[in-house]
């Protein structure tokens, strides 16, 4: 599902869908019969239709988030869009948060449209940090769903470390283990797997890569979310993020 970014986008998916919602409540209340005309039924089994029930779900959504409900557990690989939907729980416009941030409103559409693809951890706290929401990550087992350690999303890379740590597990064997789920290919035009900096075309020099990522907390490697997603799927983890709004 894509996201309504801003209240313009809001009301321009609501005059568009004005005449959908009113064939979609009155299929809803007769049901797909006979009495039915071909047409109108044609009709509400067109990709349009389809697009249409689509928006209504984009537009419901918005206006979940613009009462100040939001999703208060999600998988960490989700962050960069929750983002977008605490700043429109938070009441505030892409205007807005641009001054926050001290960039312009064009680079704020930009990032948000991109869904702030490729930032790193840290890049996210700080985003988090201007925002009223109070986020923590846990870290479960996947095989008994015991929590195992929290931490904040500044700080992912440093509780991935101590996981793998607490579980003995070598720097060889969790570099085995990325390739054993298809997490990691050793190939520089096959980053789709791997994009905290670290590209190399062999076993040897990629452990020495997670060495020194380790050892720098992977926040000069530009650990992003989808990695800490990837090395925690490598650990048999789970990271989740727990989200408030502050109201």
């Amino acid at each position: 599902m894509s996201l309504i970014l801003t209240d313009e986008e809001y009301a321009c998916a609501k005059k568009m869908l004005s005449n959908w919602e009113e064939l979609f409540a009155k299929y809803e209340s007769e049901g797909d019969t006979e009495a039915q005309s071909l047409e109108v039924r044609e009709k509400l089994r067109s990709p349009s239709a389809t697009y249409a029930r689509q928006c209504l779900e984009e537009i419901a959504f918005y206006e979940q988030l613009k009462a100040g409900n939001i999703v208060e557990s999600f998988d960490v690989g989700s962050l960069p869009r929750m983002l977008i939907c605490f700043r429109i729980a938070a009441g505030l416009s892409q205007d807005e948060f641009a001054e926050k941030l001290g960039c312009t409103a064009q680079e704020v559409r930009t990032n948000e449209r991109n869904e702030y693809h490729g930032s790193t951890a840290q890049r996210m706290q700080a985003l988090l940090d201007l925002l009223p929401v109070t986020t923590v990550v846990v870290a479960e087992s996947l095989d008994t769903t015991q929590e195992l350690n929290r931490c904040s999303v500044l700080d992912l890379g440093l509780m991935l470390k101590s996981v793998r740590e607490s579980q003995g597990m070598s720097y060889e064997r969790l570099v085995e283990r990325l390739q054993e789920e298809k997490l990691l290919a050793l190939d520089k035009t096959k980053q789709d797997y791997w994009d905290c900096g670290l590209s190399w075309l062999d076993v040897s020099s990629f452990v020495d890569g997670i060495k020194e990522a380790e050892a720098k907390s992977y926040r000069e490697m530009g650990m992003t979310t989808t990695t800490a997603k990837v090395v925690a799927k490598a650990l048999r983890i789970r990271l989740t993020v727990k989200a408030k709004l502050n109201r």
